[in-house]
This record gives C-alpha cells, sequence and structure tokens, in this order.
C-alpha cells in the first residue's frame, strides 16, 4: 500500500468528502478558512529541502474580544437617528483540534474495479487547534483496508502541487519519489532541514512535525486490489469510535489510549520524543472510513446537485387603485447539496458545482448563472438594481425569452444589455453569475448561497408568474455535462422525488424549450407559507411562483373623524379609531439602556367634520388606554417594551395640545397597571372647537414629552376628538362616545432595534447556537475557531395595517450598518470595539476576516474597509490591519416598518 501525503492550507472554499448518499447524513462536513501561508514551497533542485516555516501567534487565552454595532438611519422627515447594539464580549480559550475526513476514491483506470487495479483513497487530515502540532501516521502495516494488497509506505507532498516530495518508507528511511502513470515509487534517499523532518516511531508510524493551525495534510492510501471476484474495496484511516467520518469519530479525546498504532492523532513531539499535551483540552483523534468501490462496478461519478429556490418576499400595493404600479419583491437562493436525493441508487458521488460557458460583455467565460426570466405579464424594476451576494455580479440580457439563457449575451448592466445584439425593448432576464475559472474555485457541496433579490412591477394581469433557474457543471465531470435546475420545489437537478427527469440526473436541459419563460411552463408553486413546495403536485422540472395580486379599497368613515395631518378619515388595524401616527425620540438609543429625559417631539394632526351638519363643542385631548377601549374595545391602545411586553406610560409625561391660540397641557398620572392612570389637565384649558361646520377640517399639533425612556419602547397615546355634550373637562364615553373619534399618536424611543449576537464555528465542524450573551458559550472559543456576528436590525413600527389607509408611517431611510473592529485601545480592557487590533501586541491582530463569501446581508451592497484608520478598500484577509477587513459598512437602504434583516461577518480567531 502507498500513501500519498501533501501539505496544503484549507481554502476558503474547500471541497467536501465524496460519500455514498447512505453515509451523507452521518457525515460532518469541515470547512476551515485560510491562514497566513505556513509552507511555502519546495527547492526541487537535486536536493530537497523545506523552506522555513511562517508560524502565525494565537491570539492569547482569556483574551477578551469586544463588539458592538452601530447604524444610522433617518425617519420620514430626514431626521438623523442612531442606534446601537448590545455589546457581545468573547473570551478566548485554548484548544486542540483534529478531524480526518475521506474524499472520493479513484480508480486509476477509469474503469470497473478488478483485480490488479491501483485504487487511491483520499483523506483529508486537518489541524484544527490553535497552535502548531505534530501529527501521528500510522504505518501501512497499522491502516485497516479490505481487499487491497498493501505496498509499505508514505507519500508526503509538502508543497501542495499534488505531486508527492517524498517517501517515507515503513522502515524509517526517507526517500524522493518517481511518478509513472500517476502511479508513485519510491526514489533515491533524501534530507531536509532541521524542524521539519518527520520522525520514525519502529513499528508505530511517523509523526509530521509543526502541522501549524488550519493546515490540512491529504493522505492518500494506495494499492493494488486483491484477486476476489466479488466484494468490497476499503480503507479505514485511523481508529476513534465507529470510524465513519461522524462527529463520535471526528476531534475525539485521546486521553486513555494514546498509544495506539492505528490512529491518527495529534501529539506534542519535542526534541525526537512524544511529550505531555498541553492543550486545554488535551490530545485529539480522528478517523474515518473511505467510501468503498464495489469489485466489478464502476467507481461513482462525480455529480453536482444544484437546487435553486425562488419565493416572495414583499408585495408593496403602490399609491394607485390599480394593480400596475404595485412593486413584488423576490428572494431567490441555491442549494449544492451534499448527498443524493434520498432513494436514488445512481452510480454518482455529490461534487462541487463550476461553471458553463456563457457570453458577458462580448467574452465568453466560465460562469455559474443564476437567471431569472422576466415575470409574465410584469417587468423588471430597474431603477431599484437587483441584489447579490459578496462575490457573484448582476447581469442582464434583453434578449427574446426564444433564445436560451446559455445562448443569450449578457451584460453588466441594463444599458448595455438594451443596446446589444439582438437586444428588445425590454430586459428579459436578470441573472447572477459567479466566476469558477482558475484561480477560483468551484461552488463545494454542501453550500448554500442566499441575498439574491429583484424586484418586477407594471403588472397586467393580477395573476403574476415567475421561475428561476441555475446552470453550472459538475466539478471533476469529464464529460462537462449542463447541470440544470428550475425552482418551485425542493428537488435538486429537477429530480422528482427520487427519480432524475428523463433519467438524466444532471437536469435534463434542453435549449430549445427550456427557456425559463414562466407564461409557458407547467405547474405553479403558489404564493402561501410554503414556497417551493410544487404546489403540493411536483411537475417535470420547475413549477413557476405564482403570485395573485388583490387591491381592496376601504370606504372612508364619515362623521367625526381625527387622525394623522392630511388624512382625518385613517383607518388603523382595526377600524378608524386606531389610525395612528408615529414618531420617535432624536436621541441615540443602545439596547438595554435608558434614554433620559428625551427632547418633546411633536405630531401633526388634522380634525374633520365628515357628515352633513355642523357639529359643535368638539373636544381634542389625550385619554387613557382603558377610557380609549370603552369607545373601541378591540382597539390595541397599549405601550410595550422592546421585547413586546405590556408597559406603562411613563409618570409625569406631559402631552399638549395646541390649536391655533389655543393650548392645553396634560400630565400623565400612572396608576398601578399599565393604561390604567389618567391624563390630568395641568396648564391652559381644554382646547375645544366652538362650532365645526360640515366639511371642515382642521389642523393641530400634539406635542409628547417624555421623562425619560427605555431604548426602543414605544408610548402610545390615544387623543380622542368628541363632542362635548355635559360641556365638562372630562370625557364621558358613555354619553359622548357616539360622536367621537379616536388617533393614536405613537412615541418609540428608537424604532430600528440592533441587536447583536454571536455563535461560534468551532474548527471541528460544529457551531455553537447564535446568543447575545456570550458568556454562556460552552466550550469557549479558542485559535482556529470562527466568530459569526450576527446583526439584527428590525424597524419595530407598525406595518402598514392590512386594509388600513392613510396612518403616518415610519419607514428607517438610509440605514446604514458599521461594525468597526478599531474602535477600542489594543491591550485596553476597558470600552470600545477591539476585534480588528492586535490585543497581545505580537504582531498579528486578535481575528481576521474569514474569506470571500462570510460577510452576508440580506439587503444593501457590503463595503470593506481596511487599516488604521480605516478607509474604503476591498474584502481581504491577513494577520495585519493594513492585510485584513477592519470596519465593516452594510448600505441597507429602507426598512419598511415591521420589516428586518440581518448583516453577518465571519471572524476566524488568530
Amino acid at each position: 500500500m502507498l500513501l500519498r501525503i501533501f501539505f496544503q492550507r484549507s481554502p476558503n472554499l474547500k471541497s467536501q468528502s465524496r460519500r455514498s448518499p447512505k453515509k451523507l447524513p452521518q457525515r460532518t462536513l469541515i470547512h476551515k478558512l485560510a491562514s497566513p501561508l505556513v509552507i511555502s514551497g519546495l527547492m526541487a533542485a537535486g536536493n530537497f529541502q523545506l523552506i522555513p516555516q511562517a508560524l502565525a501567534a494565537g491570539t492569547a487565552a482569556n483574551t477578551q474580544i469586544r463588539n458592538t454595532a452601530t447604524a444610522t438611519y433617518e425617519d420620514p422627515n430626514g431626521v438623523e437617528l442612531e442606534s446601537i447594539s448590545n455589546e457581545i464580549t468573547i473570551t478566548v480559550a485554548e484548544v486542540a483540534g483534529l478531524t480526518n475526513i475521506a474524499q472520493a476514491p479513484t480508480d486509476l483506470n477509469g474503469n470497473s474495479v478488478v483485480s490488479g487495479d491501483i485504487l487511491q483513497f483520499p483523506f483529508n487530515v486537518t489541524n484544527t487547534g490553535n497552535a502548531s502540532t505534530g501529527i501521528f501516521i500510522p504505518l501501512s502495516t497499522n491502516i485497516a483496508s479490505t481487499n487491497l494488497t498493501k505496498n509499505p509506505g508514505t507519500y508526503i507532498d509538502t508543497d501542495g502541487d499534488g505531486v508527492p516530495n517524498f517517501f517515507l518508507e515503513d522502515n524509517g528511511i526517507l526517500n524522493a519519489v518517481t511518478t509513472t502513470a500517476g502511479v508513485y515509487s519510491p526514489g533515491a534517499p533524501v534530507t531536509i532541514g532541521p524542524g521539519v523532518t518527520p520522525t520514525f516511531f519502529p513499528g508505530a508510524g511517523w509523526v509530521i512535525p509543526n502541522i501549524v493551525a488550519d493546515a490540512t495534510i491529504t493522505i492518500i492510501v494506495q494499492g493494488t486490489v486483491n484477486n476476489a471476484a466479488s466484494g468490497q474495496v476499503s480503507v479505514t484511516l485511523g481508529n476513534t469510535g465507529p470510524n465513519d467520518g461522524s462527529p463520535a469519530s471526528q476531534n475525539q479525546p485521546d486521553n486513555s489510549d494514546s498509544s495506539n498504532n492505528d490512529e491518527v492523532r495529534t501529539v506534542k513531539l519535542e526534541n525526537g520524543a512524544i511529550e505531555s499535551a498541553t492543550a486545554v483540552n488535551g490530545n485529539r483523534e480522528a478517523a474515518d472510513t473511505s467510501e468503498p468501490l464495489t469489485i466489478g462496478q464502476n467507481a461513482p461519478r462525480p455529480l453536482a446537485l444544484a437546487t435553486v429556490l425562488k419565493s416572495v418576499s414583499s408585495i408593496n400595493p403602490g399609491t394607485n387603485p390599480d394593480i400596475t404600479d404595485d412593486v413584488i419583491t423576490y428572494n431567490l437562493s441555491f442549494r449544492v447539496e451534499r448527498e443524493l436525493p434520498s432513494g436514488y441508487e445512481g452510480n454518482f458521488t455529490p461534487a462541487g458545482l463550476r461553471g458553463t460557458q456563457i457570453t458577458v460583455n462580448g467574452t465568453a467565460g466560465e460562469y455559474v448563472l443564476v437567471s431569472d426570466a422576466r415575470p409574465s405579464d410584469a417587468d423588471f424594476v430597474l431603477t431599484t438594481p437587483p441584489i447579490a451576494p459578496t462575490g457573484w455580479t448582476i447581469v442582464y440580457t434583453a434578449e427574446a425569452l426564444t433564445t436560451a439563457a446559455l445562448d443569450a449575451r449578457w451584460y453588466d448592466t441594463s444599458t448595455a444589455a438594451l443596446n446589444g445584439a439582438g437586444a428588445t425593448s425590454k430586459i428579459t432576464r436578470v441573472g447572477f453569475i459567479r466566476s469558477t475559472a482558475a484561480p477560483n474555485a468551484a461552488i463545494p457541496a454542501g453550500t448554500i448561497v442566499t441575498g439574491f433579490t429583484l424586484q418586477a412591477t407594471n403588472a397586467q394581469n393580477p395573476t403574476v408568474r415567475n421561475l428561476a433557474q441555475i446552470f453550472g457543471q459538475t466539478n471533476g465531470d469529464p464529460d462537462n455535462n449542463i447541470v440544470f435546475d428550475e425552482s418551485g420545489d425542493q428537488n435538486p437537478n429537477n429530480f422528482l422525488g427520487e427519480n432524475p427527469s428523463n433519467g438524466n440526473p444532471y437536469g435534463d436541459y434542453d435549449p430549445a424549450t427550456d427557456l425559463g419563460n414562466a407564461a409557458e411552463e407547467d405547474g405553479s408553486d403558489p404564493y402561501d407559507d410554503r414556497p417551493n413546495d410544487g404546489g403540493g403536485n411536483d411537475t417535470e422540472k420547475g413549477e413557476p411562483n405564482e403570485l395573485d395580486l388583490n387591491n381592496i379599497f376601504q370606504p372612508q368613515p364619515a362623521n367625526l373623524l381625527n387622525g394623522p395631518g392630511g388624512t382625518p378619515g385613517a383607518v388603523g388595524p382595526t377600524n378608524n379609531n386606531d389610525d395612528f401616527v408615529e414618531k420617535s425620540i432624536t436621541e441615540p438609543a443602545t439596547l438595554g439602556q435608558a434614554v433620559p429625559d428625551p427632547v418633546a417631539v411633536i405630531f401633526n394632526n388634522s380634525v374633520s367634520n365628515g357628515s352633513v351638519t355642523d357639529f359643535n363643542n368638539v373636544v381634542l385631548r389625550p385619554i387613557s388606554p382603558t377610557e380609549a377601549n370603552l369607545v373601541c374595545a378591540t382597539c390595541d391602545y397599549g405601550s410595550v417594551d422592546v421585547n413586546g411586553g405590556a408597559i406603562d406610560i411613563p409618570d409625569g409625561t406631559t402631552v399638549t395640545i395646541t390649536l391655533g391660540g389655543q393650548s392645553a397641557t396634560y400630565t400623565w398620572n400612572d396608576d398601578t397597571a399599565p393604561g390604567t392612570g389618567t391624563f390630568d389637565l395641568t396648564t391652559g384649558t381644554q382646547v375645544s372647537i366652538a362650532t365645526l361646520t360640515a366639511g371642515q377640517t382642521l389642523n393641530y399639533t400634539v406635542t409628547v414629552d417624555l421623562p425619560g425612556a427605555s431604548a426602543f419602547d414605544a408610548y402610545s397615546i390615544p387623543v380622542i376628538a368628541y363632542v362635548n355634550n355635559d360641556q365638562n373637562n372630562t370625557f364621558d364615553a358613555d354619553a359622548e362616545r357616539l360622536i367621537s373619534n379616536i388617533k393614536v399618536d405613537r412615541l418609540y424611543a428608537g424604532y430600528l432595534k440592533l441587536n447583536k449576537e454571536v455563535r461560534v464555528r468551532y474548527s471541528n465542524g460544529t457551531t455553537s447556537n447564535f446568543v447575545a450573551d456570550a458568556s454562556i458559550i460552552n466550550p469557549a472559543p479558542g485559535p482556529g475557531d470562527t466568530l459569526e456576528y450576527r446583526i439584527t436590525y428590525t424597524n419595530i413600527a407598525t406595518p402598514a395595517p392590512s386594509g388600513g389607509s392613510g396612518n403616518t408611517l415610519l419607514p428607517a431611510n438610509n440605514v446604514v450598518v458599521e461594525d468597526s473592529g478599531i474602535s477600542g485601545t489594543a491591550g485596553d480592557t476597558g470600552t470600545g470595539n477591539n476585534w480588528a487590533l492586535d490585543n497581545g501586541i505580537n504582531g498579528v491582530i486578535d481575528t481576521s476576516h474569514a474569506g470571500v463569501g462570510t460577510a452576508i446581508a440580506s439587503a444593501g451592497a457590503i463595503q470593506f474597509f481596511n487599516g488604521n484608520p480605516a478607509v474604503l478598500g476591498i474584502q481581504q484577509t491577513g494577520t495585519t490591519a493594513s492585510t485584513d477587513v477592519t470596519q465593516y459598512i452594510n448600505n441597507v437602504g429602507t426598512v419598511n416598518p415591521g420589516g428586518t434583516g440581518t448583516f453577518t461577518f465571519q471572524r476566524r480567531i488568530n
């Protein structure tokens, strides 16, 4: 048996192991992010010698990494507001870790497996700990195999070029390597430099020293099939738990049995001897068993399995009574599946998705393409550009839908597309492309890509249908078959359950018929709470998303009307007694903190006589929520805290009603239960309109002055207009509610709530839950682990009510989310963000940007800043402020009431 080993830095998008469909659900895929290069190559001029390693210093244990996000936004009047999140503090632990994942086996002759064939079984062994370590590799005689004849020896490739540089014989001799038709043989003895020479332990194995954090050893077990007519050929590397690559076989403690010669484990090697572990979690071991190859059967072929998904995110009904100005927002995403569809027995192994040939700006290139054809009886919105995740480019074509997406000419601007050859008068497809040509990598199996957004409008028919498509090829497929899927269901490659379309597992792409024109597609995926389910009746290939647009008019209420400025007849969530105006204080709001004595806020309101007769003695005043419920029992007048719990109006809050020269100030006198206090007249006389003539409208203001507030609480002030029959200074619901109308002035202590959470992506492939209190994360993260920060911004203002109209809503405009890692001081345990600082003063910042695709925004573009001070730059990964990302900005745009979104980014602890 021959073993080939090569050192490599774990790439940003690392190939996953290729497994049988029956074993895949057990897998734990290990995705590691690149660290600085540590083994730079081999000088191959007769004498082999390793170039010295450059070791990255790890972040010290107990280092505190602090993180707080901020956001600026504008209210509808253009007033800039600021929101500050809670602070996340991470305390770094020191850990060791190891994974061992079998990769797809290879039959060198490419035909069916028969006696005498030379097979290769690769394994990726990764140091997922926080510091360099030795890795023990068994001798070939200690590696278990079935139906495979062993040739003793271990091959090692130190420069990652795929060609082994050294042969480690089972008898302890280090040799060069010769290669013939892909088969490796030992060459002449060689020597390499001190500190990097593998250490031989007779009868046991070799220790490869100084494998730094995140470095991977790829071992390929090579042997010859025995003289057997049937059966399977497999290899088990290591001996840990069930030896199947599941979590029970990965990164397990190596405490009581560390002397076993068949294990793959971390070791501390000092002066040629194995010493006790210094990591807090001791040494680790890992094992896996290869995909079995059946004698007499061809080796599995790689197959990329792409599932494209499409859903309606929102519908903006516009201002016109018809549907032509309705704006539909669609979200798209896709998965590259890590397992075959359940029940499918095809001889394939899930693989990565690479691009296929399309023409962009007149030049052919290799791209993965997500294509969305123009919705039926509607047009794309071009004034609001589509949104693509990081690493993807938005493209357009205006060629008729009779031209297949792969044959269309694509351009990176809509203007160029409309002026391109063969263009029609409209954009016919919007696309999202990602190059996989060198040096870019294929998208590995197990990847989910989200963040594609586009909009449609100008519907000419209430039923709007739309379909997304994805195109690519299988990484490693020598025949370059087109991989193809259409949205509307959960099946990859247009499978119908376990059955491929027309028996074609690649998606059965036909450029003559698979045009993506939703108007000509069978089936539908209705707009409901179960998107991409095939409408419960999955059809051949995809099912267009189907949306029915409805425009329901609400009649304006008659009689006495009291509402937002200019719209006294507004209708709220229930009726015209809970229509509302919403505003915010202007002070910065920090989640979980108080806002002392904010500046008073003025609300503009209108009162109107909508009847044909005059109203006399109309009074305007605030009333308690309890009194308001006597007018409308089903209306909600309560105030709520940041978590939606019932709270009271702050005791001492003043409300001033001003109409012309009249002014009256009321002070809230709190009671024991929320909403049961009273508004007492403390200054002036109540505002009264002697005669409100038929059809007359008057404007007035309500000024709310809070004595203090808690960030992101919402305080509702019911304001009533009523005919004062008894002409006193109180509202008598029994006598006066018949001719009255309530509107609500709702004041927020900030309304774009910013919540920060973190989870740990451990180097062993597991993850913690997202939490706002990092102290409860167990185990604590250490070097080599990745911190994934999630900033959730939520407009807590009231959404436009279904069936309502005329309310003054509170969108958050020009939202900009910022997270800077350099607002603190290096080494200072006080306040301020320090995640991009060198707190240990060792020349290496404590965390590094985790790589392309690890900063994801649900809306808007992401800007990356470099250096200290931070300047607008590029997305990059390094170990210093100048070579890494030190600040992220997400230009979100507008977040409508009730809307929410996330911005996540990942920082790997150095």
